[in-house]
Parts: structure tokens; C-alpha cells; sequence
């Protein structure tokens, strides 16, 4: 794209510009918002552009001896040449210049609203070498509030004030970008046109323009919002604005490391359909598109172009990408919250002040506040509140609420302590000065400051009660420094009011009152500079700051960080762990300690004495409150009120949450890591037990007397739990492998926990699917709804079942035979032992159900791949294995991993891998054989049967003879047939329709292509479904398309353009219409794949299924929340396939698959990455 430039830098970014535009223009508008605003997009683009460009110029000068005076963009000399770039070549015009855009402006543009004229002095920005400086404004403001009308033409609203709170030169930053907007304002100032827009949603009646409204002033918002990032940035890395540095950082790299700033505007998000990853990648866009922007201005730094030339071109692309994305959703959750002032006050108040020239009111010192951190609105509250003390707990140590110390460890948790406090619990652990060695992890992301020896933590003056939850993501060094700003704002706010500071306290009754402290800068000590001290006095303390956020799991490299610290800790050291409360985050800190002591001082397997009450709970009248405390009246409650006649016959457990048994079971040592973990989470369970908080908050999600809010904040924490107790279980069975030994060892063979997972995608899907869709984990399974009755009619026979102790075929797993009643057949091809085969027409591509190994074998011969007495050559087979489930054959039958109490839901481990999948059968059939030998030859296992007089299915439990060389996995029974003579090559690719699509599955299935291969064949539980997708991929990779296309009559569009159903019968959703105009012969990607699925419509017809979710999707327009969501989940994971086929077939029409593998291919034209990951099934 950079190779045809043309002339000059603006020459090409005008003509990118006005292309860009032009598709944006002729494109409908997303759910929820409108099409265009009221301004011309090619407009507004040119008033930000310049915002842009501005910015960067004067920063990129910033240490020119000569700054220059005015920056104009001007007229273009090249405004009537033409240029091409990309894979487009037809000619397009120039973008207008700012001049004429003035121009038209003048001679008079209905859509237009007026504008205020910007100042005609264009001077830069004057230069400083400071960052993050207040300047001391208090004296303009010292006898009246600030008009509120004035402060949101200031741009101070509420996500706008956290980030400058957040960002360490934020307020610098913001002041730099105010500047430029005033000087770029001559078409359009920003920060007006925010205000507009909010004005317009205050003041509007009707709900559809207040919706319209509402977009652009969150599209603007954004927009503001990045652009003070990107100050800061161009202030803190001027290295990259140098190409040749070795410093340097993207503005994408600075921004993905921070990952509070995405917090914060994502706290505003809207509630949409689309997926959780979808809004984050969403978000991350703009960054990457600043990225782009300044490799430019950094190619240009070195070049003999026009300086305004290269920002130019710069501001037309950030702006333009900014346009294509923010109107996809970012600030949208509370958008209202976001307007800010919305209860405004009257615009001038006189203060009241007392007797010392004091304000009386802490309503009034926090609008006054202009810190860095301590900003406006924001209030210092008393960390320690009356009740934090639990009084259940046996012992209690002053300034130290909730002291505790697990049993059998040298851990122990604490809320926040005072200083004080914080010698009573080292004296209190035995270690006085010179003593045993303490290390103290302090898990509190939010910043805390010590006044006169006491905790005190930020808070917003509206909600004192409540965490900021802006700082989700920030690290260890951010926080510290944020901490140490905070600092410095209370002592210059303190010079103001004669040595002293506002602060608010708690009162018994949960009442707020303020009172005046008196301090110095030696009573102000930030948590690190309180360590630091007792260090000095001679503690034998040492201090780590883990920040997590409230109420979350740790992520995995919080993992690392605590086992770094521990691992390499010596070996008497005492672990304290503290939060706000010490509950949550101090629970599951002393949970993770335990276990790295666990594996550390005793190795592997990692056991532990087990108490002797059992540990699997069910639902209880417990409650389990996070640690504000804010839940438990609400869980306690609804505990209380139970339902009588559901339940009582059979509680549900954690091990009825199928998701737990799934994970259990995909590792060697699942089984003995999470025995181990469950019984030290009873050790550290003195104030919180997270198996049981799972437990407890979906109790109250089931109960539907229960208000809809209480229910799905019901839902969000217990899936909060049910992760922290997942990454848990993973963590454990990390410790418990080899891999922990890499880790505790020295160099390149070092394995961290984040680098394990990254290894295991399959415990990655897992884990997205808590957030996706946690209903299904908390709903009341039906086999539970009703008394629990044996289906297999031997209590013998279920007793064996419950006493297995395999690794994977462990405690209520069964064998259930692959085979079922009803199950789909052939009609065309008959193979006994095959239950259901067909064939492509047209292509040597076959499918089939899961068969036995004599129908494998007959199967196999039908294809010719084992020469015969008639024909000495046999043809090549390429057999590719798409089961992502646990399979194994017992004389020559296939039988499938099940759990006892649910016998016909599949086990499939979603986005598992071939070697994992495979690796899990070994294991299966060694728990097979271990059995087979303890049982005398002989095995339980399972049937369905299906009875003519209830017409139901039962399932059947029988003993079968078993001999050892009789059980064998899939990837043994077609080594042994390729040992036999079969020509065959055997795959194992897991590739469901439960699996979110990827490129990279694309690429396995289309290097399976094999010039010496006579046929395809594709194995599937039951032939058809998912495995049609599969079949496309290699028939599209066969190059058979021309002669189908010419094979295949075209119907009419305009038949098919008779109602939307019938539209999108044909595929022809707005999104998929979206793809064919981006793409490369896209209407004729499209025709070449809708034959071919109409070829493969034998073994499932993806079209179908994505108009059948579609229509169901229509039934239930205020139905089951869990069900919508599945309803769409699967929905979009089939839309998602077909937008890959066609993409994957317009792939083949750009380049060769020799020559770049699909998904670099993919990688590369990030639209289609937006595309695919916003995809809509009801539009």
C-alpha cells in the first residue's frame, strides 16, 4: 500500500481519505446508532484530522530549536490528479482541502450546524519539559464553585476525569490537546461538539433521536478520550519519533501496556449481543491505527517531504479508521453516566467557609480539588469502617482486622492495617526485629494512602462506598507511582488549607461525615515508603505489591509473580496477604501460597492430609460475600427462601457443574491436584470458601422470586468464582507437572504458568465459556428437578461407577457404546459397521460416522485403499479425524467417555488440540486396562436402548469380557490398518460446530490436500453436522470450483430478492454483503462457496443452520436469557464458518497456498478481522 504514494505524502492520504469515506458513506449504520450525524463525514473528518495532525507536529518538534508559527494545511496542488493504491484500480479524486472545505461552508451547506469559529492566531503549542504539572488555577476559583455548564465545555465528564487520574501526566496531556482542538476548531471544535450532542440527549423527548444522539456523543467522546492518550504518549515516548531509536515503542505497544486505560472506557460500554473479546478487540483498534500512523510519521521523519505533508497524512488515517471503528462500541455500557453534570448544581454557588477560611462542606473541597490523582470530585476515605471485623474469627489483633493464620502453613491474611497494625501482626508472627523473615504481598489494585499512620483509599464523592473500578489491569509500577502522585496532590492541597486535608469517615449507622486532618509531609506515607521505613527500623519485612482487581481472578501472570516471590523466598518465611477487607483477593492469595509450599516442600504428586468431612458441598443457607461486603444480605436472603419440592431429592454439587468434571479429567494428575486443592481451600476458608460462593450465587440465580437485577449480579459473581476456582484447578495441575520443575530450574527451559496455558488452548476455550455464556453452568440440570432414580436398575453396578478413580475415566464417568437408536444412515452408500456415509458429488471427498473397525476396514476397500486380487494398486486415503471428544475401541466397537448422571451430553473439550485429544485416549485406555485387570478380565459398560412401550431411551449398564490387546484408541486402530496394507494417512484435526472458527483450522484442513491422495474421508460422531465444513474447505482447495459454477444454474437474484427471508436463506446477511464488497471477487467467492455447501448439504447445510438459529432466534425476542445466548452463540459460530469459506475461497483467487498460509493471509487485512469478529445473525 506505501509503495504508490504517489508525489508526495498528502497526495496519497487525500486519495486514502476520500476512498475510505466513500465507503463509509454508501454503508448502513450498526445496531443502535445512525448512519451519519448531521455533519458530512468528509467534514468532521478534516476538523479532527487536523487535531491530529497538530498534535503530532508540535509534539514531534518539541525539541526544534525553532517552532514554527502556524501550521495550514492549505490547498491541494494535486486536487485534480488520480492515484490507485491497494487492490483497487479505479481512479479516485482528492479529498477536499480545509480551504475548500471553508470554502463550501461559506457558500452554504444546509447539514452543517453552526460552528463556532475558532481564533484566527494559529500559534504552536509553547514548549515545556514538564509532564503532569498542576499549574495552581485555585486562585481563579477560590470564592465560587466552577460553573457546571463550563466544566463540560472543559471536557470534564466522568471517563475523561478517571483517565487523568489514571494516566501519570494526564492533566498535562489534556491540556495540550485542548490547545490543539481550539486551533483546529475552524470547521468544528471537538469539545463543543461533545457538549452539543449532550445537551441534545438532556433535552431531547423523542427516544429514537436521543439514541442518535446518544452515539455520537460516545463516537466523540472516544475520540477526545484517545487523543489524550496520544499526547501523553508523544510526551513520554520521543523515541519513537525517531525510526532509527532502539527505544522505540508503538503507540499500540504503550497502550496494550496499560491496560487500565482500556478499563476505564470500557466501564462505559454498552450491553450489546456481541461476544466479551469482540468489544476488547474493539477497542484495542484505535491503537492499533495510531501505530500505523506514526510508523508513517517516522518513515517521514528521515524523508525531504513537507513536514505538514506526513501529519497530514497521519491525521487522515487516524481519523478515518477512528470513524470506521468507534461507531462499533466503546463508552457504552453507562453512556448516561458518561454525559456527567447531569444533576448540575447551580452555576455559581458562594462558598461557605469557617472561621479559618476553611470550606465547610466536602461537596465543595472536591469540586475545588485540581491534583493529578486527587482530582475533581474525589474524595479521601477512611479505609477501616465499622464491622470489617469479623467477630466469627477466634483471634484479633488491633489496627489488623481479620487476622488469621491457615492451619498447617506458614500463611496467614489480613484486611488493610494500620501502621500500627502492621507491627502487631510481624510481632504477632514471631518475627521482632532480626527475626524470621516476612513477606507481606499487598493484592490491592486500587492506590491507598497512609495519613497519621491510618489507611485511606480514593473514592468519587457521589459514591464513597464504592471501588473505582478504573484501574482494572494497572501494574505494579503504575500503581506505586500513582500512589506517590496522590501523595504530592494532598501536600499542595494542604499548603492551600493551612496544613490540612479533607477526609470522610464512616459512622456505625453507615452515615458519611467529613473531618479536617492535620498533616506533613512526614505523616504521608505511601504503602511502599511505610515498608521501606520498617525495613529501616530493623523488621525483617519484605513488601510486593500484586495488584488484582476486586471481585476477579487473578491472571495468570499474577500466578507467576506470586511464584517467583514464594519459590525464591527462604524457606522460614512467613506469607501475609492483605486486600481491602481480607476477604476475596487475601483468600485466594493464602489458597495459591499454601499450594506452591505444598509442591515446594513436598513435590510431586501434590497431596495433603484430607480432613474427614467430605468436600463436596451443595447448595446450603451459607453465605459467601465478596469483599465489600455488598452481596451477602443478598445471598443470605435468598438462601433462606427455599423452595419446597424442587432439590430436596438431590442437591446440586460442584461436580454437577459439567465444566469442572471436564477440566478434572483433560489433565494426567486432574484428579489428586484438585483433591489437594479443594482440602487447602477448606484450610483457608475461615472467611470465605470459593467453592461454596459458586455454589451460593447460583442459588440465587435460580431462584425466580428473586428481583431480575439481583439475579443476573447473582450470575456475574458466581461466574466470577466458578473462574477463580478454574484457574485454580489449572494452576494446581501446573504444579503438579513436570513443567513447575522448568520453572523453579534456570534458563531457556524456564515454563511460567501464563506460558502453559498458552500451550492449552482447549482450557482458553474453556475459560471463555464461563464468560460467554455462565448460565448454563448455573441452571438446575433437569435429571436434578426430579427424584433421583437409578437408570440402570443394579446398585451394584452404579456403585462401581461412583468408586472409579481413574484419570480420566474417573468417578461417575461410563463407557456408553458410540452407537444409538435413531441414529442417521446412509441412502446412498450402505457399509456395515459405517452407520452413515456420503459422498460429494463431484469431488473425491467422503464422510462418515464414527464406525467400527470392520466397517472401517469396508469403508477403506469401497475407496480402494487396499489392493484386491482384481486390482494390484490400491489409491491413497486421506482420513482426517474431527472429534474432539475422548474415544476408544473395545473389541473392535467404539465406545465414548460419558458422566453417569448425564449419559447423552457429549464431552467434547471445545478448541482442544489433535495431540491433546489423542493423549487423553491413552490415558482412557490405560484406566480401561487398570480396570479390566482389577475386575478379573471383565469391564462395565453402557448401551442405549430404546423401549417401543415408554418410547424412551434408557441407558443400559452390561459386563463385557475384555481382553488387553482388545482395547485400543483411534490412533492405534488405523496404525494397525496401515500396518495391514491399508494405503491410508491418518489426522486427527478436532473441528466441531461448537468450535469458534478459526483461520489456522482452515490452513490444517487445506494442507491436508495430498496430490497423491485418491479420495478424502472425514470421520465425525454421527457423519453429519459440523463435518460438512470440513468438506467445503478441501473441496474449495481442490480447484473443482470453475467446472461447478458452470455445472450449477444460477438462479435469478431478483427471486431471491423478494423478502428478507428469502434473502437470507441465501446467505445474503448484511454482514456477508459487507464481505463481498471488501473482498477480492467477492460476489463470486460467494457463488463458487454456495454451491459447494449445496454439494455438501448430505452431511449438513451451513446456510440452513444459520437461517434456522436466526428464525428461533425470532421466537424468543424476551425469552431465557441462556437460551438467546446460546441461540446466538451457535448462531454466529455458523455465520462465522461461512464467512471463512468465502473469504478462504477469495484467498485462493489473490495468491497460492504455496506461497502465504491463510491465516498470515488473514492476518494481514485487518478489516476482515473486524469484520468476522462483529458478525450479526439477526441483520
Amino acid at each position: 500500500m506505501f509503495a504508490c504514494l504517489g508525489d508526495s505524502a498528502r497526495e496519497w492520504s487525500l486519495c486514502y481519505g476520500n476512498k475510505l469515506i466513500a465507503r463509509l458513506e454508501g454503508e448502513k449504520s450498526r445496531p443502535g446508532c445512525v448512519a451519519h450525524s448531521s455533519i458530512p463525514l468528509r467534514k468532521r473528518l478534516n476538523s479532527h484530522t487536523l487535531q491530529w495532525a497538530t498534535l503530532g507536529y508540535n509534539f514531534s518538534s518539541w525539541n526544534d530549536e525553532c517552532r514554527p508559527t502556524a501550521f495550514e494545511v492549505g490547498g491541494c496542488d494535486s486536487y485534480n490528479r488520480e492515484c490507485r493504491w491497494g487492490y483497487d484500480e479505479d481512479p479516485h479524486p482528492c479529498l477536499l482541502s480545509s480551504s475548500r472545505l471553508r470554502q463550501s461552508r461559506k457558500d452554504g451547506d444546509e447539514k452543517l450546524p453552526p460552528i463556532k469559529e475558532s481564533p484566527t492566531k494559529r500559534d504552536g503549542i509553547p514548549r515545556t519539559n514538564s509532564i503532569g504539572k498542576v499549574s495552581n488555577s485555585g486562585s481563579s476559583i477560590a470564592d465560587n464553585l466552577p460553573n457546571s455548564e463550563e466544566a463540560i465545555r472543559r471536557g470534564e465528564y466522568v471517563v475523561i476525569r478517571s483517565l487523568i487520574r489514571v494516566l501519570e501526566g494526564g492533566v498535562e496531556g489534556k491540556r495540550q490537546v485542548d490547545k490543539v482542538i481550539d486551533k483546529c476548531a475552524s470547521m468544528q471544535n471537538l469539545r463543543e461538539a461533545i457538549a452539543t450532542y449532550r445537551n441534545s440527549i438532556m433535552r431531547q423527548p423523542d427516544e429514537m433521536k436521543r439514541e442518535a444522539s446518544l452515539s455520537f456523543f460516545v463516537e466523540y467522546l472516544e475520540r477526545y478520550y484517545f487523543l489524550i492518550c496520544f499526547a501523553v504518549y508523544l510526551h513520554t515516548e520521543r523515541a519513537a519519533l525517531h525510526a532509527r531509536s532502539p527505544d522505540q515503542s508503538s503507540f499500540a505497544d504503550w497502550m496494550k501496556a496499560r491496560p487500565e486505560l482500556y478499563s476505564i472506557i470500557r466501564r462505559c460500554e454498552a450491553r450489546t449481543d456481541l461476544a466479551g473479546c469482540d468489544e476488547v478487540l474493539s477497542i484495542a483498534r484505535p491503537s492499533l491505527s495510531l501505530s500505523l500512523s506514526l510508523s508513517l510519521v517516522d518513515t517521514g521523519a528521515n524523508s525531504n517531504g513537507s513536514t505538514s505533508s506526513q501529519f497530514y497524512l497521519i491525521g487522515v488515517i487516524i481519523i478515518a479508521v477512528i470513524d470506521v471503528i468507534s461507531i462499533y462500541g466503546l463508552l457504552r455500557r453507562d453512556p448516561m453516566g458518561a454525559l456527567g453534570y447531569v444533576n448540575a448544581k447551580p452555576s455559581l454557588i458562594r462558598l461557605a467557609e469557617s472561621s479559618d477560611g476553611r470550606p465547610c462542606e466536602m461537596s465543595v473541597v472536591a469540586a475545588l480539588r485540581i491534583g493529578e490523582v486527587l482530582g475533581s470530585q474525589t474524595v479521601l476515605k477512611s479505609d477501616h469502617c465499622p464491622g470489617c471485623q469479623n467477630t466469627g474469627l477466634p483471634e484479633r489483633v488491633e489496627g489488623a482486622p481479620n487476622f488469621r493464620e491457615i492451619p498447617g502453613f506458614p500463611v496467614y491474611g489480613v484486611a488493610n492495617p494500620t501502621i500500627d497494625g502492621i507491627r502487631s501482626v510481624i510481632q504477632r508472627i514471631g518475627s521482632s526485629k532480626g527475626g524470621r523473615p516476612v513477606l507481606w504481598h499487598n493484592m490491592r489494585e486500587e492506590p491507598v494512602i497512609y495519613i497519621n499512620g491510618k489507611p485511606f483509599v480514593l473514592r468519587e464523592v457521589e459514591r464513597p462506598y464504592k471501588n473505582m473500578l478504573e484501574y482494572t489491569g494497572i501494574d505494579r509500577e503504575r500503581v506505586q507511582r500513582m500512589e506517590a502522585r496522590l501523595k504530592e496532590d494532598i501536600l499542595r492541597e494542604a499548603e492551600r488549607y493551612g496544613g490540612a486535608i479533607m477526609v470522610i469517615h464512616e459512622t456505625d449507622d453507615g452515615q458519611i461525615f467529613d473531618a479536617w486532618e492535620q498533616v506533613s509531609s512526614d505523616v504521608i506515607q505511601t504503602p511502599l515508603e511505610v515498608f521501606k521505613c520498617l525495613d529501616l527500623e530493623g523488621f525483617p519485612v519484605k513488601y510486593a505489591r500484586v495488584p488484582i482487581t476486586d471481585g476477579k481472578a487473578p491472571k495468570s501472570s499474577d500466578f507467576d509473580t506470586l511464584a517467583v516471590n514464594i519459590a525464591s523466598a527462604p524457606k522460614d518465611t512467613a506469607f501475609v496477604f492483605n486486600c481491602q477487607m481480607g476477604r476475596g483477593r487475601t483468600t485466594t492469595g493464602t489458597v495459591i501460597a499454601c499450594l506452591l509450599k505444598l509442591r515446594l516442600e513436598y513435590g510431586r504428586p501434590i497431596r495433603i492430609l484430607l480432613d474427614s468431612t467430605s468436600h463436596e458441598e451443595v447448595d446450603d443457607g451459607t453465605s459467601s460475600g465478596e469483599e465489600t461486603g455488598g452481596h451477602s444480605a443478598a445471598l443470605a436472603s435468598g438462601s433462606n427462601k427455599g423452595r419446597p419440592g424442587k432439590e430436596q431429592s438431590h442437591a446440586f454439587g460442584m461436580n454437577d457443574i459439567l465444566l469442572l468434571w471436564k477440566i478434572t479429567r483433560l489433565f494426567d494428575n486432574g484428579v489428586e491436584c484438585r483433591e489437594a486443592l479443594d482440602a487447602i481451600i477448606d484450610r483457608c476458608s475461615a472467611l470465605q470458601n470459593i467453592r461454596q460462593a459458586v455454589l451460593q450465587y447460583r442459588k440465587v440465580f435460580n431462584q425466580q422470586h428473586v428481583e431480575p437485577r439481583e439475579r443476573r449480579l447473582a450470575l456475574n459473581r458466581g461466574a466470577e468464582y466458578l473462574e477463580r476456582y478454574f484457574r485454580l484447578i489449572a494452576f494446581a495441575a501446573y504444579l503438579g507437572s513436570e513443567a513447575f520443575d522448568q520453572f523453579c530450574g534456570q534458563g531457556e527451559s524456564r515454563m511460567t504458568f501464563k506460558n502453559w496455558l498458552h500451550q492449552r488452548p482447549e482450557v482458553q476455550a474453556m475459560k471463555w465459556s464461563i464468560r460467554l455464556r455462565p448460565g448454563r453452568f448455573f441452571t438446575v440440570p433437569e435429571e436434578l428437578r426430579a427424584p433421583h432414580e437409578s437408570q440402570h436398575g443394579d446398585a451394584v453396578m452404579e456403585a462401581i461407577v461412583k468408586a472409579r478413580s481413574g484419570s480420566v475415566l474417573g468417578k461417575g464417568s461410563i463407557l456408553k457404546m458410540y452407537f444409538f437408536p435413531g441414529q442417521r444412515t446412509s441412502s446412498s452408500i450402505q457399509i456395515h459397521g459405517a452407520p452413515h456415509v456420503y459422498k460429494v458429488d463431484g469431488y473425491p471427498v467422503y464422510s462418515m460416522a464414527t464406525p467400527t473397525i470392520a466397517g472401517a476396514k469396508e469403508m477403506l476397500a469401497y475407496l480402494g485403499a487396499k489392493p484386491t486380487a482384481e486390482v494390484n494398486v490400491s489409491r491413497k486415503v486421506i482420513l482426517t479425524d474431527l472429534r474432539e471428544e475422548a474415544v476408544v475401541y473395545i473389541n473392535g466397537t467404539p465406545f465414548v467417555l460419558r458422566e453417569l448422571n448425564k449419559p447423552v451430553d457429549t464431552l467434547k473439550h471445545v478448541g482442544i488440540t489433535g495431540p491433546v485429544v489423542e493423549h487423553m485416549e491413552a490415558r482412557l485406555k490405560e484406566d480401561i486396562i487398570s480396570e479390566v485387570k482389577q475386575s478379573g478380565g471383565r469391564m462395565l459398560l453402557h448401551r442405549e436402548e430404546f423401549s417401543p412401550a415408554s418410547n424412551q431411551v434408557s441407558i443400559i449398564g452390561y459386563w463385557e469380557n475384555i481382553f488387553i490387546d482388545d482395547v485400543k484408541s483411534p490412533a492405534e486402530v488405523y496404525a494397525a490398518l496401515k500396518d495391514e496394507g491399508y494405503n491410508i494417512e491418518y489426522r486427527r484435526i478436532p473441528l466441531t460446530r461448537e468450535r469458534e472458527a478459526l483461520a489456522s483450522d482452515v490452513d490444517a484442513i487445506q494442507y491436508c490436500r495430498d496430490d497423491s491422495a485418491g479420495s478424502y474421508l472425514f470421520v465425525s460422531h454421527t457423519g453429519f453436522g459440523g463435518v460438512s465444513y470440513a468438506m467445503a474447505i478441501i473441496c474449495i482447495r481442490l480447484d473443482a470450483d470453475e467446472k461447478l459454477v458452470s455445472d450449477t444454474h444460477q438462479p435469478s437474484t431478483l427471486l431471491y430478492r423478494a423478502s428478507d427471508e428469502e434473502a437470507h436463506k441465501m446467505g445474503d446477511y448484511r454482514d456477508i454483503l459487507s464481505l463481498t464488497r471488501v473482498l477480492v471477487c467477492g460476489p463470486k467467492s460467494k457463488s463458487d462457496v454456495d454451491s459447494v455447501i449445496e454439494r455438501c448439504a448430505g452431511a449438513g447445510h451451513l446456510r440452513d443452520d444459520i437461517h434456522y438459529y436466526s428464525k428461533e432466534l425470532e421466537k424468543f425476542p424476551d425469552g431465557d436469557d441462556e437460551h438467546r445466548a446460546y441461540l446466538m452463540d451457535m448462531g454466529v459460530k455458523a455465520l462465522r464458518r461461512y464467512f471463512f469459506l468465502i473469504t478462504f475461497r477469495s484467498y485462493l483467487y489473490c495468491t497460492s497456498a504455496t506461497e502465504m498460509q491463510f491465516s498470515s493471509w488473514m492476518d494481514a487485512r485487518p478489516e476482515l478481522g473486524h469484520l468476522c469478529n462483529n458478525l450479526r445473525i439477526d441483520k
